[in-house]
């Protein structure tokens, strides 16, 4: 080719030399030969040819080969750069020639992606070499081609995005390609740019912004397109502004290239208004949240939030408008907010250093300077959030140095981060204590996000649902004894500092330190290694864990009742400062959480420190409950303290039961135990008023007696613990009502548990005789007896017997619940209009007939006469001339739930004296409770009735049909009625009971002899057979009939079918023809097929039975054959 210069060459011939030069060049075979050089001399040459710029701009157009094409712009780029004279018109043509390759070979893009863009950076050089050299304003006519593109779907998008990017790279002042210009005029061109294109760029920019959030293309073409838009917008976040008088540019054109930091960051204000504007602001963080899953992609993303922050958050917004309104500070609150948001949702470890310099300098414009004075509140936020990401980002870089030789030095790692972090914060606290009287207000919240994540920084991480091996778990525990628990002992020191400004900051802080622990306490329990080496080393975190909740604790109490030890100038500590309206949000925390924890499960159980975070849980609620009582009433609401009962009494039942626990540690439980009875009885004793806090007292005072068996307390203990509760019921008559029962009744286990040798007896005696005499000073006072007063009474003499009958071992016992049961007659009939204090004397004689065995005949005897009376009472005051409305549910329902004890005991009777008794009274009972039926004073379909009712009636049918016989015909009915309306609504409870009954029933009559079943008496329980056999065929298969009913009911089936020979042949036909062939129907069959043998045991000669046995199983498949063949 040498011989050939300085003559015109066909364009043909110029590029298929360049073609073979190329293949060679490409060829790997090639590389280090002769050959490779004398390809690379042809280009050389090529590029040194005059026309080469001319040649080179058709052969791209024609050529395929991207190797040729890359060298002709190589060869323009050259030639722009070194000697294109300003007297040449032909950029135009170049720019035209190149857009018109790079458009029209889109498919060709991302396989020739080098190509394209070393052309983009051609084009933007005769750009700005143009701009200073040529007639023709190229960049306007490329600005112009571009932007419309920015709004297509194709890949034309793309290449105006990257063209964009070259651009605003050239025309920047950070890296700009050396054209032989002078520094003025490359100032020239920056400033050229910035004043005609730069904002119309970015409008365009950010309109496209929200398109770009739905992919479009091939995952590559779309990455790449995201790329180049994140690309163009930083460099325009980092444009170089500069000033726009003629003095600035004289002035620039004495820099040299190689001056650092030409010109600061420093756009006009009404630039700097359009960049912060809050729609850009929300679009990227949108465009952050699109792409925070790339990493590539979201540290593009981060670096242009970074820039965007640091101009937010310069003092260059302020300046007030006409109304006197500070524009920069709203822009400062909504960036910065969503900003720290931002951070804290990413990996913040993975941040390159350029970015975490990038966070510093933001950090530096948001809180320094002007900043500080305009918004202050602002800035303790900022810092607070900014700390969080400072220990996120170095809590990986901390780990890593544990292998360095100084690693148990004073130097931690990041101190000195740290350090300038809280001492910046420490001054925002301090302007505001002095400086702002309103900002004080905001400190709690910051004080709580600073001292939340200090913690975090330095606790023991949860374990999670991980399976670890003994050598991850080392390592795990290795980190938190190292380096995590390394710095703990300087958190008294920080919460100290706290306290001085912020007392309701550090309650909050407190609680919120006690949720992460409880956090990492339920995710340790949530594994447990079977490793034993393993095991440890959970144990050893675990108590690590539970130290630490103890030191919280104590510093609860020691910050909020100040310590003694430590000669505290205020004694009371933060109550001091904070008085009645502390939050105590800690102790919802505590007290509401802690119980939760199921640590039976856990082996081997931390004793010591268990024992301890328990007695520090119990002391903090006397120094809570000492300080409320001394005059601040008001301190504790009744929801904390319930929420501290709860604690106390699960506790009490969940670990006071391993006895294996406290086997060592006996002198602590006793203490534990005494701290438990104080408090449940102060808490009686200060909010009588508190319904649902008594309650709770009462269900710990009961839980404590249950738990006295153990054996733990010695024997004066334990009777000293009972007096306690023997003495509450001085306090009885101020309770609500629904907590006297429940009291007493755990005063009686108080009693019965008692270890030892102690005297029951008389303590029994005491208790009762106490009550018979307050109920007979009260009969002795008729005309001032007061209904209240008797209420009180039966209540508590209910709960005694009620819990001395469920261990009734003796006569004795049961006297002196006799003793008590019959005051309440005589005190009833004085007040049977109130429907509770009646209630409570069925509920007292249920009790009674429920013991009664233990009884003497006399005794019985008089006891039944005395519920005739209490029936009639009953009905009196339940079908009166007014209609009772409060407690008419338990009413009835005690007097239902009576009738059903007092069936149950006709087997029982020890003479036939008290078994006719026992009759009549039934029948006297039965017959009130049905008239109330009837006449709609009770409702049968209540659950607890409807249930009482059908076992009253199973237990009759059992003992005594004829109580049946003597009902009159109306009170069949009743019966009919409702076993039709309990099957109808198919309550499973209320289906089962039932065909319980109806069992009975059949079996009853089963039982009758022939002349017996045909007598008049015996026509009544019959016809309720025939009724319910008619009903039950209709409703057993049902679709709503409840599926746990159907056994019982197949059951009470047979049992009526038995007694009816005549209707076992229409029950088969009507059974099998009218159900479709099911399962269910399968297993009602099988049931009733079992009840076979059952019945003829119980009933020997019942010939229908043994018809069942023989001929109803063949029967009904040889049906059910037939049916399913049809």
């Amino acid at each position: 080719m040498s011989d050939k210069k300085g003559h015109q060459f066909e364009e043909n011939i110029v590029q298929q030399h360049l073609t073979d030069a190329a293949n060679r060049l490409c060829s790997p075979d090639v590389a280090g030969t002769p050959y490779f050089k004398e390809a690379e001399t042809v280009f050389t040459e090529f590029r040194l040819l005059p026309e080469a710029q001319t040649i080179a701009v058709r052969i791209l157009q024609s050529s395929e080969h991207p190797y040729v094409q890359f060298q002709c712009l190589c060869a323009i780029q050259d030639r722009v750069v070194k000697s294109w004279s300003s007297a040449r018109n032909d950029a135009p043509y170049m720019v035209q020639a190149i857009l018109q390759f790079c458009f029209e070979r889109t498919e060709r893009l991302l396989s020739n992606y080098f190509v394209y863009q070393k052309g983009y950076n051609t084009v933007v050089i005769i750009c700005k070499k143009a701009m200073t050299s040529s007639p023709v304003d190229v960049t306007s006519e490329l600005v112009d081609t571009l932007l419309p593109f920015l709004h297509l779907t194709d890949l034309r998008r793309l290449h105006a995005l990257n063209l964009l990017t070259h651009l605003l790279t050239e025309f920047s002042l950070d890296a700009f390609t050396d054209l032989g210009m002078p520094m003025s005029t490359h100032m020239q061109t920056h400033i050229s740019f910035q004043e005609r294109y730069l904002l119309r760029v970015w409008k365009e920019l950010m309109g496209m912004a929200p398109a770009l959030l739905q992919p479009t293309g091939s995952e590559v073409e779309y990455r790449l397109l995201l790329k180049a838009f994140l690309s163009s917008l930083t460099k325009i976040l980092s444009w170089n502004f500069t000033g726009h008088t003629q003095a600035e540019l004289d002035t620039c054109s004495s820099l040299s290239a190689d001056s650092e930091g030409i010109l600061p960051f420093d756009p006009p204000k009404s630039w700097r208004m359009e960049l912060v504007h809050m729609d850009n602001i929300n679009a990227f963080f949108r465009m952050y949240d699109h792409v925070k899953h790339d990493q590539e992609l979201s540290l593009l993303a981060m670096e242009c939030l970074s820039r965007l922050g640091s101009l937010a958050g310069s003092d260059c917004l302020d300046g007030d408008d006409d109304a006197g309104h500070f524009p920069g500070d709203d822009i400062r609150v909504a960036f910065s907010g969503m900003f720290l948001s931002c951070l804290i949702r990413m990996d913040l470890s993975s941040l390159p250093p350029e970015i975490c310099n990038g966070l510093s300098l933001l950090f530096y414009h948001l809180t320094y300077g002007d900043a500080l004075s305009v918004c202050i509140k602002l800035d303790m936020e900022i810092i607070a959030g900014f700390y969080i990401v400072l220990c996120t980002c170095t809590k990986k870089i901390g780990k890593s140095s544990l292998s360095e030789e100084n690693s148990f030095s004073d130097e931690r790692p990041f101190s000195s981060a740290f350090e300038r972090l809280l001492s910046c914060w420490a001054q925002v606290v301090e302007y505001n204590s002095s400086n702002n009287e309103y900002a004080m207000e905001g400190i709690g919240s910051i004080v709580q996000g600073i001292l939340e994540q200090f913690m975090k920084m330095h606790l023991s991480p949860p374990l999670g649902n991980r399976q670890l091996n003994a050598r991850e778990l080392n390592e795990d525990i290795k980190e938190i004894v190292e380096s995590d628990r390394l710095a703990y002992s300087g958190q008294l020191e920080c919460i100290g500092q706290i306290a001085r400004f912020c007392p309701r900051g550090t309650i909050t802080f407190l609680s919120d330190l006690s949720d992460h622990l409880l956090g990492q306490l339920r995710s340790s329990f949530e594994i447990l290694p079977r490793d034993g080496f393993a095991r440890d080393q959970w144990h050893t975190k675990l108590n690590d864990l539970l130290e630490d909740l103890n030191w919280t604790i104590a510093a609860t109490g020691s910050f909020l009742f100040g310590n003694e030890q430590s000669g505290d100038s205020i004694p009371i500590g933060l109550l001091g400062n904070v008085g009645e309206t502390c939050d105590l949000q800690l102790l919802n925390a505590l007290y509401g959480d802690l119980h939760q924890f199921d640590m039976k499960t856990v082996h081997p159980v931390p004793r010591d420190s268990l024992l301890g975070l328990v007695f520090r849980m119990l002391r903090l609620s006397q120094l809570l409950l000492s300080w409320t009582l001394s005059g601040h009433k008001d301190f504790l609401s009744p929801e904390i303290v319930i929420s501290m009962l709860w604690f106390e009494s699960s506790w009490v039942q969940k670990y006071f039961v391993r006895v294996d626990m406290f086997t060592n540690s006996s002198d602590e439980v006793r203490t534990v135990v005494r701290l438990l009875t104080r408090t449940a009885v102060c808490y009686l004793k200060s909010w009588t008023g508190e319904e649902e806090l008594c309650k709770e007292a009462v269900k710990l005072i009961g839980a404590l007696a249950r738990h006295s068996e153990l054996n733990i307390l010695a024997e004066p203990e334990a009777q000293a613990l009972v007096q306690d509760f023997v003495n509450l019921e001085v306090y009885i008559r101020s309770l609500p009502g629904t907590v006297k029962k429940d009291l007493a009744a755990a005063v009686a286990t108080a009693v019965r548990m008692m270890p030892g040798n102690t005297d029951r007896e008389d303590i029994w005696n005491r208790i009762v005789g106490s009550l018979k005499e307050k109920m007979n000073v009260l009969l002795l006072n008729k005309a001032q007896i007061r209904m209240d007063e008797v209420a009180d009474i039966c209540d508590i003499a209910l709960g005694l017997a009620s819990c001395m009958a469920g261990t009734i071992k003796d006569q004795q016992l049961s006297h002196q619940i006799y003793l008590l049961t019959e005051p309440c007659l005589q005190l009833a009939k004085h007040g049977s209009a109130d429907a509770e204090m009646l209630s409570s004397a069925l509920e007292m004689f249920d009790v009674n007939v429920s013991v009664s065995d233990h009884l003497s005949v006399e005794e019985r005897l008089k006891l039944l006469g005395s519920l005739r009376i209490l029936a009639e009472l009953w009905v009196t005051t339940l079908c009166g001339s007014h209609r009772l409305h409060d407690g008419e549910e338990r009413l009835s329902a005690s007097f239902s739930s009576l009738v059903c004890t007092l069936t149950s005991t006709m087997g029982k009777q020890p003479s036939q004296e008290c078994l006719e008794e026992t009759r009549t009274t039934i029948r006297c009972l039965l017959k009130a409770f049905l008239q109330s039926a009837l006449q709609d004073r009770i409702s049968l379909s209540m659950p607890e009735i409807s249930e009482n009712f059908f076992s009253m009636m199973r237990n009759v049918c059992q003992f005594a049909h004829e109580v049946i016989s003597d009902l009159d015909d109306e009170y069949c009915q009743i019966v009919c009625t409702e076993i039709e309306r309990s099957f109808t609504a198919g309550v499973s409870a209320s289906c089962s009971t039932c065909a319980a009954f109806l069992c009975q029933l059949g079996f009853c009559i089963a039982r009758m002899p022939v002349y017996e079943q045909s007598s008049s008496t015996s026509q009544k329980i019959i016809e309720i057979a025939r009724v319910s056999i008619r009903m039950l065929l209709f409703i057993l298969f049902q679709p709503n009939f409840p599926t746990s009913a159907v056994f019982s009911t197949a059951e009470a089936l047979f049992g009526l079918l038995c007694c009816h020979k005549n209707e076992y042949n229409a029950f088969v036909e009507g059974f099998v023809r009218s159900v479709p062939i099911n399962e269910q129907r399968d297993a009602v069959v099988e049931q009733i097929q079992a009840l076979v043998p059952t019945t003829l045991t119980l009933v020997p000669n019942n010939a229908c039975a043994s018809v069942f046995q023989k001929h109803f199983v063949s029967r009904y498949y040889s049906l059910r054959n037939e049916l399913a063949i049809k």
